[in-house]
């Protein structure tokens, strides 16, 4: 039992006091001026052995001793001026001693009555046992009484599993107590006892106090502890809490009567007018008082909700009655009023709510709306799952009725909307119905957030839905299942359509963002982001793109793939296959393999440019198969590709390109161009088996004048071609055609020259 707070101050100071006693202190004054230091040093020496001290010289002097000039101690000095003094002193001492152990003999003679008048109304002794000294010294102190009874009460609860076995010991318990009144001969003083029996019954907890109220008690028991004598006794907290648990099981037991296929017998009916009775008990109980309001507004709302459940469409909802009773209660504070049954008549509560909101808003009071979804919001937090789904139907339909996605800066309070419903979503663990409406009202939310291109919010949003549907062991199935289905309604096809609006056209931070979010909407997002992939010719928006369709997946890449042979234009391939040569696993190559063979020269040409910058056997494979393409511009970058590549194992199919034709028909397709694109690629593999060929090449520009400006191209390459190479030999080659009749062969010569000169002086 909690001490009054001036029982509660004495201890500390009697210690204080004890502590001034035994160092024979006769007064201490603080003066003006003293910091903490010279406190601090004071503190220490007063925690000194007091006997420490009176060797040291006292307090006083010990003070002093330290510098503390602004504390001054006054000492009592005891000085025995003869033997009989001192034995007049220890005889005293003793005598003290005596006193306070008898007195301690009390102190536990008194807690054993305690203990068992205890034992005796909690039945487990007999009056006999309990002793009638001990019954008489307790009833005769009613403060004592009272906190005997609460313990007891206390005890019989804790101990008895059954709350109807318990409720049957509380009142045997409460009726033996009420017996003794009887025997005490004052009338003040039984009456005193009477209000402590009364408020040991309201120790009980609310479901408890009410079935002990309702219970037809024993007479004794009922002379001391009417109904009215409990109400009055009870504090603000338990008044509410009771008539919390008397409306609910009112409203319960309403709804069964209503009910024609549940069985409603007279039994349950006179308990639901006893209810009834209680109710109007309490509110006369709590009139005059503090908390008389609130019981009033409680039951206020409790005869609305009657009028709701008789309604059209709220039939068994017991949230609705609270949502209006807050909105008719803020709008009559806001001057406004408003007609329950207009929320009541032809909608649910959850959609006329929001309708409301929306005149509201046109008839500008944006700050009443904005009071009342705060104060909407505030019913999350409530203990009743009806309440909590109730509002989380209603803040569901909200952002449509404001229009959110145009009106956001107007009502800063979504964003308190998606704080306080993402901390109730991730606390909602039992309640699949409560945890599936909390996440179509988030949806919503973050729909809203993303047509307003506030992206950081709805990001928010949608990583707590995944992070609830990865959780293995913290979420139920269904929850899980549920979290997933609310990143796909967020994703509703007029949000992706807008995203991919944005990608096209917006900054590099604001595509960044939009991607990162896309990429969270992962299949779905796959379609808008190939599309924003084929059309746009900026090369940001398409790396960006494309880096999202990676994150999303394997199965993303593969989808673009085949969705290119769905359109015709060759510059869409250009814009995706260029990209596509990023990625260097083996499934893109197999698949851009069949575009190897596409009938548009230009879609097979940019094929092999992509491919060339993937460095993998089968990369390599495909460029000696489009050597021989029936493109001159095929054939000239895959040669180029494979001179990057820098595979030996390709030299033969590069040296057949460059030697000397077989017949007309092949010299035909083999362009001056290809045969260069094919010398430049055996300078960058190095092998010396191009040698003779470079020399051959060169040789024959230089016998036949009338064929020099035919080949300078080709023979220009092979010069090239020898200076990639290397070496002495082709140093002297290259020498040997320093002034040669071309000038491009010339200047080819030089400059492969200088390559030699430049790379012998690196090494």
């Amino acid at each position: 039992e909690r001490l009054h707070d001036r029982d509660q101050a004495r201890p500390p100071v009697l210690s204080f006091l004890e502590g001034l006693r035994r160092r024979d202190v006769y007064s201490i004054t603080f003066e003006r001026g003293m910091d903490q230091q010279e406190f601090l040093a004071f503190l220490y020496v007063m925690a000194r052995d007091p006997e420490e001290l009176r060797r040291s010289g006292g307090l006083a002097e010990e003070v002093a001793r330290q510098g503390c000039a602004h504390i001054q101690v006054n000492e009592r000095r005891f000085v025995s001026v003869t033997d009989e003094e001192v034995v007049t002193a220890e005889a005293r001492e003793k005598a003290e001693e005596v006193k306070a152990e008898e007195e301690e003999l009390r102190r536990l003679e008194e807690k054993l009555k305690d203990e068992r008048f205890v034992a005796y109304v909690t039945g487990a002794r007999t009056r006999r046992e309990a002793g009638e000294e001990a019954i008489r010294d307790v009833i005769s102190n009613p403060p004592r009484l009272g906190m005997l009874l609460r313990q007891a009460v206390r005890e019989i609860v804790v101990l008895k599993d059954n709350p109807e076995e318990a409720l049957e010991e509380v009142v045997a318990g409460l009726e033996r107590a009420a017996v003794l009144l009887d025997e005490v001969p004052d009338p003040e003083l039984r009456r005193m006892d009477g209000e402590e029996v009364a408020r040991a019954a309201a120790f009980l907890e609310s479901s408890e106090l009410k079935d002990f109220l309702l219970l037809e008690k024993p007479p004794a028991l009922d002379n001391v502890t009417p109904r009215k004598k409990i109400l009055e006794s009870l504090r603000e907290s338990k008044t509410l809490d009771l008539l919390e648990s008397v409306i609910r099981e009112h409203e319960y037991l309403h709804r069964l009567s209503e009910d024609r296929e549940v069985p409603y017998s007279p039994e349950q009916e006179e308990r639901r007018r006893e209810l009834s009775t209680l109710i109007d008990e309490i509110y006369q109980a709590s009139v005059g008082k503090p908390w008389e309001s609130k019981v009033s507004d409680r039951i206020f709302q409790a005869d609305m909700w009657k009028k709701i459940a008789e309604g059209k469409g709220e039939r068994g909802n017991a949230g609705a009655s609270t949502l209006v009773y807050q909105i008719s209660n803020l709008l009559v504070n806001e001057g406004l009023t408003l007609d329950i049954d207009e929320l009541s008549r032809a909608l649910s509560i959850d959609e006329n709510i929001p309708r409301l909101l929306q005149k509201l808003y046109r008839a500008r009071r944006p700050e009443t709306v904005i009071r009342l979804v705060e104060s909407l919001l505030d019913n999350l937090e409530d203990m009743s799952p009806e309440i909590r789904l109730k509002t989380a139907e209603t803040l569901r339909n909200i952002p449509d009725a404001l229009e959110l996605s145009r009106h956001l800066r107007e009502f800063p309070v979504a964003y308190e909307m998606k704080d306080r419903l993402l901390d109730r979503l991730e606390r909602e663990r039992e309640l699949t119905e409560i945890y599936t409406t909390l996440a179509g009202c988030l949806s919503a939310l973050a729909q809203s957030f993303i047509l307003s291109k506030d992206y950081h919010a709805a990001l928010e949003i949608i990583d707590t839905f995944w992070r609830h549907h990865g959780e293995d062991g913290g979420r139920k199935p269904e929850q899980r299942k549920v979290a997933l289905d609310a990143v796909v309604t967020v994703a509703s096809p007029e949000v992706l359509d807008n995203l991919a609006e944005v990608l096209r056209e917006g900054d590099i931070q604001t595509i960044t963002e939009v991607a990162e979010l896309l990429i969270k909407f992962e299949d779905r997002s796959v379609q808008p982001l190939i599309q924003v992939l084929k059309e746009s010719e900026d090369l940001l928006v398409r790396r960006v793109t494309f880096e999202a369709l990676e994150n999303i997946g394997k199965d993303a890449i593969l989808s673009l793939i085949n969705d290119l042979e769905k359109y015709n234009p060759w510059h869409m391939y250009r814009n995706i296959i260029s990209i596509l040569a990023e990625i260097s696993n083996r499934s893109i190559i197999q698949s851009l393999a069949r575009f190897i063979k596409h009938q548009n020269p230009e879609v097979r040409r940019e094929t092999v440019k992509a491919i060339s910058r993937i460095r993998t056997p089968e990369t390599t494979s495909l460029l000696v198969e489009a050597v021989d393409d029936r493109d001159e511009q095929v054939q000239r970058e895959a040669c180029l590709g494979l001179g990057r590549m820098r595979d030996v194992s390709t030299v033969p199919v590069l040296l057949e390109v460059v030697r000397p034709p077989r017949s007309f028909r092949r010299e035909r397709r083999r362009t001056g161009p290809v045969k260069a694109a094919a010398l430049w690629a055996l300078g960058e593999i190095g092998d010396r088996s191009a040698i003779p060929y470079c020399r051959q090449i060169l040789r024959r520009g230089s016998r036949l004048p009338f064929r020099l400006g035919r080949n300078d191209q080709v023979r220009a390459a092979a010069a090239l071609a020898l200076g990639a190479i290397g070496g002495e030999e082709c140093h002297s080659i290259l020498q040997s055609h320093s002034h040669d009749r071309s000038e491009e062969v010339r200047r080819a010569a030089a400059e492969a020259l200088r390559r030699m000169q430049r790379r012998k002086a690196a090494s």
